[in-house]
């Protein structure tokens, strides 16, 4: 049977995808929040700018978050999209993403892994006030199972380590400038509602030339200077690890969360300083048990490699002028096999793309450019079909 992957042209959410304004939120953190204890697996990216000009000019206030159901990967947001004015002073794209996988055997899943990556930043600007952050949230639930007494509770670990670059200010500004990074986790699981803990790393040259450490990680974290051009800055390693006892088949709920945050405030209008943070390597939760005999259920399942094999991971648009659009396709592929590309007017009936009935693997992900007239044209869906050998 072939498989399809499918896209929207113009409305550029993929399928599987939920957008806040949906679900009546602006960040991550207050859609976990409206969720409650509710066990809906998601997951959630968002980044923020804002700044202002000086006390008499309106904020440049720019937000975007977007939510998607649980899935094996959710591939995030760029907060500035073809259409999007971005202010020149911004030289670091914003970036945020999040990915759920597994480790087992055949008695079930060992380990649960959960990343979060995620990047911000911004140039030197004329301005009394800039901030800017990047947050990704996920909600993974699962059920330990153990084939002991099912009245007993069983041990389970939660850890999580992660690396940052956090940015100092540059040589020549006054503007008071602070950074920070951190991590939280609420474990929502019977005898246990509403354990949350966080860690935080805040880099504040007005307090301290060196980051300063708080909550969870306060006891296990380094910093390690570095300089990054004109500017200094910090290695920043994180990690922590917490052992809760769990009642074995019943639904547990964790939501992670990591976050990165800029502010440069001049006081007066002023020139403030270009800064930046992001994580060096991905920001990682682990689920596991020190006990041999527990397993764990996801729930839902992940899907396996083949279901995940054909699924679109880039749209977006490359380039517009008078006549039309260009955009970016990708999608995750089979070594030699062929895709054709198809177009609907109304997502019912479809037919191939001209010049695209028959794309070669160019192996683990494909990518390709395809270009639709605007004349007359409102809304297009796309997708993506795998050829019969």
């Amino acid at each position: 049977m072939a498989r399809l992957a499918t896209a929207p042209h113009v409305s550029v959410l993929l399928l599987v995808f939920l957008t806040l304004q949906q679900a009546r939120a602006t960040t991550c953190a207050e859609l976990f929040q409206q969720l409650g204890d509710t066990r809906v697996p998601l997951q959630c990216a968002g980044a923020t700018y804002y700044a202002i000009e000086d006390e008499f000019s309106l904020p440049v206030d720019l937000a975007k978050a977007t939510a998607g159901q649980y899935s094996a990967r959710f591939d995030g947001l760029q907060l500035f999209g073809g259409r999007d004015t971005r202010p020149a002073n911004l030289e670091t794209p914003f970036s945020a993403s999040t990915e759920v996988s597994a480790t087992g055997d055949a008695a079930g899943v060992e380990e649960i892994h959960i990343t979060h990556r995620g990047s911000a930043g911004f140039g030197s600007r004329h301005t009394l006030l800039q901030t800017a952050t990047f947050e990704t949230a996920s909600r993974v639930v699962f059920v330990p199972i153990s084939e002991g007494d099912p009245a007993a509770r069983v041990p389970v670990t939660i850890s999580f380590a992660a690396s940052w670059f956090l940015q100092d200010a540059g040589p020549g500004f006054f503007s008071r400038a602070s950074t920070r990074a951190g991590a939280s986790f609420d474990l929502i699981a019977a005898g246990h509602e509403g354990k949350e803990l966080e860690g935080l790393v805040k880099l504040d040259p007005a307090f301290s030339a060196d980051p300063v450490f708080a909550g969870e990680f306060a006891a296990t974290s380094e910093a390690v200077p570095r300089q990054d051009g004109p500017h200094g800055g910090f290695d920043v390693t994180t990690r922590f690890e917490l052992t809760f006892d769990l009642l074995p088949g019943q639904q547990v709920a964790l939501d992670s969360m990591v976050y990165g945050s800029l502010l440069n405030d001049a006081y007066l209008a002023g020139e403030t300083d270009s800064r930046r943070i992001h994580t060096l390597a991905p920001a990682l939760f682990t689920i596991r048990s020190p006990a041999r005999d527990v397993r764990f259920r996801l729930t839902p399942e992940l899907p396996s490699p083949a279901a995940q094999a054909l699924k679109i991971t880039e749209w977006k648009r490359s380039s517009h002028d008078a006549g039309g659009e260009t955009y970016s396709l990708a999608w995750h592929s089979r070594a030699g096999r062929s895709y054709v590309i198809e177009s609907s007017p109304d997502g019912k009936g479809w037919m191939p793309l001209p010049g695209h009935g028959d794309v070669p693997s160019q192996g683990a992900r494909t990518a390709t450019e395809i270009r639709f007239e605007t004349a007359g044209r409102r809304r297009v869906f796309v997708r993506v079909r795998e050829q019969p050998r």
